[in-house]
């Protein structure tokens, strides 16, 4: 079980509040939603592990220089919200120094016709966010660049999810 954990585009930190039950020590919380981050900090305090979490808001890949190097890295739902993912996983494998976890869209058509139609929602609402399905070749590349060889892989009809280990 790994000690501490960088759960990066956490939301409410579902996944590191989960983990801090399991046993790991502390985790670091990234997310640029206040209220998030506030649901999250809430929750913890609840489940008896406010102590065990730190939380940053802030976009990772610009204060990812101040945070330490932890066990595993995770991120859940957030290669999409990145147009250029290299600099923010290359950022995430600087940061861990045994796991790396993540989950991104599947790159097929129906997911893809999926975010367009989001995207083109978010368009018409005024809202700027947009979403990004990258190829899973060349999120592999930059993950093995940094060290990382993947060791499990899982996939559901939209989601993708894989488990890359530190090589030695």
């Amino acid at each position: 079980m790994p000690e501490t954990a960088l759960d990066i585009g956490s939301g409410i930190g579902a996944i590191s509040l989960e983990l801090l039950e399991a046993g790991v020590k502390h985790a670091i919380c990234v997310d640029m939603s206040p209220a998030a981050l506030a649901a999250n900090a809430e929750e913890a305090r609840q489940r008896g592990v406010g102590d065990r979490i730190e939380r940053v808001e802030a976009d990772f890949v610009a204060i990812a220089p101040t945070l330490p190097q932890v066990d595993l890295v995770v991120l859940d739902r957030v290669v999409c919200c990145y147009p250029a993912y290299a600099p923010l996983l290359e950022q995430a494998t600087a940061h861990s120094s045994r796991l790396l976890a993540l989950a991104y869209p599947r790159d097929r058509w129906w997911v893809r016709l999926a975010m367009w139609i989001e995207n083109a929602w978010r368009g018409i609402r005024g809202d700027d966010f947009r979403s990004f399905v990258h190829r899973p070749a060349a999120i592999a590349e930059v993950l093995q660049r940094g060290g990382f060889t993947r060791s499990r892989e899982l996939s559901t009809f939209t989601w993708q999810m894989e488990l890359y280990t530190r090589n030695r």
